[in-house]
């Protein structure tokens, strides 16, 4: 029987063949980020990841059951039956490795962001079309537990409090103190870059559209793409298509790690706590109640069991999120084209 006879005949008897079909990954940086995807793979009982590479030989026995390189281009040449290859290498490194697994031939999976420029973005996007290759973007924070559920209850916030009005986002980092971005965080290209891409994709899962409007972009070390502390306002829908506004406030500096979005109700605040993994109500009349609390405590393995499970159906399925992340990041990229003080609301 041929491939696609077998591929018929699972399809007509229900896919759980396809469905259970192991994939085989490849990683390209094995920092602190990496660690994730190995754990989250290895929990999916669905995911191999079989080899790994980075430029820093020490860290040959960090996983025993990679084979291990020491150059990108190695790999690529040696490795010839991966499903995809990761890319988790520092931020600044990004776009040039993307560029290298893609014209390899192989998909690839890459880790937020996925370039600091949205001229990288767009040809890491077109080289993909033309090689025939899958581009997935690994917005981690869209699998929060907290706004899984909330997303979960929605409407029936909605049925209670009435339609959203409004809506804010911080994202908090003790990455610059005294100022200063501690030199392990300066290849993150500033606050904005770095979790103004976390917030823009978790409004985006609430909100249907979501439009910049006007931009402060703090001036960082090295310009103002690494600037420590940023504010955007934006402007949305709400599920009764209603203009409603909001912002993004990132920040290095407060000295604290917290991350919450609100959204707004006439009578009350919804509020996803995702430094807690929770959701809580704050009425009108002074009174909390919390609704929502993750069961898992560390938060990013939360995050990557969903980006795993997600990314096996976009490799099974041979589908990619470049759409999605080409709204996502054209918003990113527009704040810094407003410049200090400027809007867009009008134009």
């Amino acid at each position: 029987m041929s491939d696609w006879a077998r591929i018929i005949v699972w399809s007509l008897a229900g896919g759980h063949s396809l469905n259970n079909r192991r994939i085989n990954l490849g990683i390209i940086g094995l920092g602190r980020i990496s660690s994730e995807w190995i754990g989250a793979a290895k929990s999916s009982g669905k995911i191999d990841i079989s080899c790994g590479c980075d430029a820093d030989s020490s860290k040959r026995n960090l996983y025993p059951g990679l084979t291990f390189y020491n150059n990108t281009e190695k790999m690529l040449e040696t490795e010839k039956q991966l499903d995809a290859i990761i890319v988790s290498t520092s931020s600044s490194d990004h776009y040039e490795t993307g560029l290298k697994v893609i014209r390899s031939g192989n998909n690839l999976v890459m880790e937020k962001p996925s370039a600091f420029r949205m001229e990288d973005f767009l040809n890491l996007r077109k080289l993909s079309a033309e090689h025939l290759t899958l581009f997935y973007n690994a917005f981690h924070f869209m699998f929060a537990e907290e706004l899984i559920w909330f997303l979960q209850h929605k409407d029936e916030f909605s049925d209670r409090f009435g339609d959203p009005s409004g809506f804010s986002s911080m994202f908090n980092d003790p990455y610059a103190l005294n100022g200063k971005v501690a030199i392990e965080y300066q290849s993150l290209s500033g606050s904005w870059v770095d979790s103004g891409i976390n917030a823009l994709s978790v409004l985006h899962k609430i909100f249907e559209e979501n439009h910049c409007l006007f931009a402060i972009m703090g001036q960082g070390q090295m310009g103002r793409e690494s600037g420590t502390v940023s504010e955007v306002l934006l402007q949305s829908l709400n599920n009764k298509r209603k203009r409603i506004f909001g912002s993004i406030f990132t920040s290095w500096t407060s000295g604290t790690n917290i991350k919450v979005t609100n959204v707004f109700y006439p009578e009350s605040v919804v509020q996803l706590n995702h430094t807690k993994q929770s959701v809580e109500i704050f009425s009108s009349n002074g009174e909390s109640e919390v609704k929502f609390m993750a069961d898992m405590p560390r938060r990013l393995s939360n995050h990557y069991a969903g980006l795993v499970s997600d990314l096996y159906k976009n490799i099974i399925e041979n589908t990619d999120n470049s759409g999605m992340a080409f709204k996502l990041y054209a918003e990113l990229f527009s704040a810094f084209n407003l410049g200090k003080g400027e809007n867009s609301a009008g134009k």
